[in-house]
């Protein structure tokens, strides 16, 4: 549906880092959505069966970023930093559009489940997880009369937010050149010596 919606943009286009990023966290996230509400009436008979994958996901990956930029400061290998950051937030991301699709496919509405509305609030992660539901069930409703690529724009936009969030912010330039700014936060230095236990 996608193909033929928009046609020569699958696989037919060179894209920077950034665009690359924002592409396939976009299609990931429709894809999977799409899958499991499309499949929630002869898929796993669990209701909360992607939540085992969402919660994890949703406690680990703020952690586990930040500790990815603290090597960087060592290291200094941006492409590392880069696939590791991205693809945590990616798999956030992933793992939301799951559990939301699922739960959309049962005619659920999550913030009628307790075991996903606590972890959530007052969670950096909520607005994000708001918008992608909202976005997400925004595609699904014009599923097949899809005209124009505002709403899947909404979902590269929140890949590229989440990432920002985080500490990695990209900047666009002339040429279609991208640069990328890591500033110092208190979640992102590295402990010095003396602080080591």
């Amino acid at each position: 549906m996608f193909e033929e919606s928009f046609p020569k943009v699958l696989l037919h286009s060179k894209q920077n880092v950034l665009d690359h990023f924002r592409f396939e966290c976009m299609l990931t996230c429709w894809n999977e959505f799409g899958a499991c509400w499309r499949s929630a009436e002869f898929g796993p008979t669990e209701v909360l069966h992607y939540e085992s994958a969402f919660l994890p996901a949703l406690e680990e990956a703020r952690p586990s970023a930040n500790e990815a930029i603290m090597q960087y400061r060592t290291h200094g290998d941006v492409s590392v930093v880069v696939n590791k950051v991205c693809g945590l937030y990616s798999a956030l991301l992933k793992y939301s559009a799951y559990h939301l699709g699922n739960l959309y496919g049962h005619g659920i509405d999550w913030r009628t489940v307790p075991s996903t509305t606590e972890p959530l609030n007052d969670h950096w992660f909520l607005p994000y997880f708001e918008r992608l539901d909202s976005a997400c069930k925004a595609i699904a409703m014009n599923i097949g009369n899809w005209k124009a690529c505002a709403a899947f724009d909404e979902l590269k936009d929140i890949a590229e937010e989440v990432v920002a969030d985080g500490g990695m912010h990209f900047k666009r330039h002339e040429e279609d050149r991208i640069s990328l700014d890591i500033p110092m936060t208190i979640e992102t230095m590295p402990v010095p010596p003396q602080f080591w236990r």
